[in-house]
């Protein structure tokens, strides 16, 4: 019985350390969750993207536009997330608009040929 034990010791010590280093903290990892600001905008238009997690790969998105310093507009979408190529995409009246992330998840742009947006994480 004895050797039993000291034999299996050394399996559950194993077992354990593989356990504890195959669950990673993941809350350090970046998603892409955040705020995210327009740039190389005029003094007086700014438009921020608030991105929140919502299930899976959904997320919702509120949008906040000043274009004279004075007067904003507020939007909300909601949008689906594909991971592997780092494309958010939202819908709303039957317009389609994708947005690239780049790998650190640091900035994004609207993809398509006409735009020119681009926002940086300002988190």
């Amino acid at each position: 019985m004895k050797g039993n034990i000291r034999t299996a010791l050394p399996v559950i010590a194993l077992c354990a350390m593989l356990l504890f280093s195959s669950c990673n903290d993941t809350s350090t990892e970046k998603t892409i969750a955040g705020q995210y600001e327009s740039v190389g905008d005029s003094d007086d238009q700014k438009i921020t993207y608030h991105i929140t997690h919502i299930k899976e790969n959904v997320y919702g998105i509120k949008v906040d536009a000043s274009f004279d310093g004075t007067d904003s507009q507020t939007d909300y979408l909601e949008g689906s997330f594909n991971p592997e190529e780092r494309i958010l995409t939202t819908k709303r009246s039957n317009v389609v608009l994708n947005y690239q992330f780049s790998s650190d998840y640091n900035s994004v742009g609207l993809m398509g040929d006409e735009n020119d947006i681009k926002l940086e994480r300002i988190e």
